[in-house]
């Protein structure tokens, strides 16, 4: 971004911006900012780190709450078991 003469505290401070998002049709600096941002993002591959770190904690969680997803998944089945007799009554 700062190679496109913008600064922002954030990589998600461009897409908060104020000046942003006023109109309907995007003004040209908005245009460019996003552009900017976007290649800044692919240069410094940000979205692919934001998502492998939050794969991992994802994972962190599962692993550390493993049986209550298993709970969680059984009482889905149960919910959709439940749904699919309703459905099928009133064919």
């Amino acid at each position: 971004m700062e190679k496109a003469g913008l600064r922002y505290a954030t990589p998600l401070a461009a897409a908060e911006d104020a000046r942003w998002g006023r109109s309907a049709t995007p003004s040209a600096q908005e245009i460019e900012a996003a552009g900017a941002d976007v290649r800044c993002k692919r240069e410094t591959g940000l979205v692919a780190i934001w998502s492998a770190v939050d794969t991992e904690v994802q994972q962190g969680v599962i692993k550390a709450h493993a049986a209550d997803f298993e709970a969680f998944g059984k009482t889905r089945q149960t919910y959709l078991a439940a749904a699919r007799r309703v459905l099928d009554t009133e064919s």
